[in-house]
């Protein structure tokens, strides 16, 4: 309700809100959810295979949308950890945390888990072309598996700061 009155009079555009799950175990899907939203990162909110799948098949028989944010959390920590025990903090780094890799296996391992739960997804926030690769090779096959891009991550602006975040993270993996 809190967002709604937020949204009162300030809003130009059609809207709508989805439940962000962070935990499992005992979830209850309410059918007023038309979506829900999973990270597979973000440490208080990621979510593993196991509930990832167990999930989707809920959200498949309530015929809800569901959303992922899909990066490899223990490819990036451990990177960022290298990354903060050598005082490299600024906001360069965090497109070094996140090599293209991570978003890359994260997002076939979610539409593998899709595939296997015959559950219809929306991956969010897709920076990559190789990621999008994995969703077109999905729609081929006639996966209901959707995307909604963000090229917001500095690495791939230019081929010259591409290299510049490769070489970087070589460098601190070598550490």
């Amino acid at each position: 309700m809190e967002y709604h009155r937020r949204a009162s009079n300030n809003a130009y555009c059609n809207y709508g809100f989805h439940s962000i799950l962070t935990q499992t175990g005992r979830t209850k899907f309410c059918r007023k959810n038309l979506s829900v939203k999973l990270y597979m990162m973000y440490e208080p909110m990621k979510l593993g295979d196991r509930d990832i799948l167990g999930i989707t098949m809920q959200t498949r028989k309530l015929g809800m949308t569901t959303m992922v944010h899909a990066e490899n959390i223990d490819m990036i920590d451990l990177i960022l950890r290298r990354l903060e025990e050598h005082g490299h903090t600024d906001p360069f780094f965090h497109s070094v945390a996140r090599p293209q890799i991570a978003e890359n296996e994260a997002t076939y391992r979610v539409i593998n888990l899709s595939e296997r739960t015959n559950t219809p997804i929306l991956i969010l926030h897709m920076s990559l072309r190789a990621a999008a690769k994995h969703v077109a090779k999905a729609q081929r096959r006639l996966l209901p598996v959707y995307a909604e891009t963000c090229p917001t991550n500095p690495a791939n602006y230019t081929a010259l700061d591409t290299a510049r975040v490769a070489c970087f993270l070589d460098l601190m993996l070598m550490l």
